[in-house]
């Protein structure tokens, strides 16, 4: 399928970065200040996406149980929060081929956006340390106003900030929360296989692309 693409908004972590260094990091020493064990590179692959609450709340139930999240939620959101400041750049690349793609697209005229569950701080961070401040058109991050993915209000507002609808945009992500948002949206959606989360987990959702390598987007859009 091909389609007369405008614009394509990615998810972040696990699409346009690789970013798992600094999670996992932030996450062990987030529970290290509660004597709690360490989780490694697949629980943080599987705990990611949905923000940093969902994130806290399920590596604290994994390494300390129920009644450790019941516990310490509150505080070791802020603990990870006040962390991640310091360390969300820790080891965090684009995925091979990404920057190249990105060049390719703005070059082609296409418009460019970000929309993460991430906080709008520590996306920025990302982005503009590794793609600088010019390559996206908009950068949407959480804040205390924006309502996180899978509901696709913000991915909306970008659209008609453009004057866009729906079907003239693409939007690339690596998790089932991803893939709901475009469904949601009503928008074509592509799975980043080279993302955190597994193929079967994105064809649940009956994505329109399946792609292995951010340069398999290019025909797609151009």
């Amino acid at each position: 399928m091909k389609f007369a693409c405008k614009a394509v908004i990615f998810d972040l972590d696990g699409t346009l970065l690789n970013t798992i260094p600094a999670l996992l990091r932030t996450s062990n020493l987030t529970l290290a200040k509660f004597a709690l064990p360490p989780i490694g590179e697949a629980e943080v692959r599987q705990f990611a996406g949905d923000g940093v609450i969902k994130l806290v709340e399920r590596f604290l139930v994994h390494s300390g149980g129920v009644d450790a999240c019941r516990n310490f939620l509150p505080q070791a959101c802020q603990a990870y929060q006040e962390l991640f400041a310091e360390n969300c750049m820790f080891g965090v690349q684009p995925y091979d081929g990404m920057p190249e793609t990105l060049q390719a697209m703005r070059q082609a005229g296409l418009r460019l956006a970000v929309l993460t569950n991430k906080s709008q701080d520590r996306a920025e961070d990302n982005i503009f340390g590794l793609f600088g401040t010019s390559l996206f058109d908009v950068i949407c991050g959480i804040t205390p106003q924006r309502t996180p993915k899978p509901d696709a209000t913000a991915l909306l507002e970008v659209v008609s900030q453009w004057e866009l609808t729906p079907a003239q945009c693409l939007y690339v992500g690596d998790t089932n929360t991803d893939m709901q948002t475009a469904q949601n949206a009503s928008m074509p959606k592509a799975g980043a296989l080279w993302g955190f989360r597994t193929r079967e987990e994105l064809a649940r959702f009956s994505p329109e692309y399946l792609v292995e390598r951010p340069t398999d987007l290019l025909p797609i859009v151009q």
